[in-house]
């Protein structure tokens, strides 16, 4: 499973363009992706849809990390 970053950066998608497509700020997305903030349960499943799959958040978990921070925090 890719991370948010890696996805946007393997399609060329600047942050700008997929934080419009989310109807979200920029900043916000930002902070998602780097740990700061967790989505909601319809941003999270947002994210999957506009991702084809490719970018799943855990919703079950409370923190709903990136599934890379995710191997991090159980390592």
């Amino acid at each position: 499973m890719k991370t948010l970053r890696v996805y946007l950066a393997e399609k060329e998608i600047r942050l700008k363009e997929f934080s419009q497509t989310l109807e979200i700020h920029q900043s916000y997305l930002s902070s998602i992706m780097s740990g700061r903030h967790k989505p909601s349960k319809r941003l999270a499943r947002d994210i999957t849809k506009a991702t084809q799959g490719e970018v799943v958040f855990d919703t079950t978990r409370k923190d709903m990390k990136e599934p890379s921070q995710q191997a991090q925090l159980s390592q």
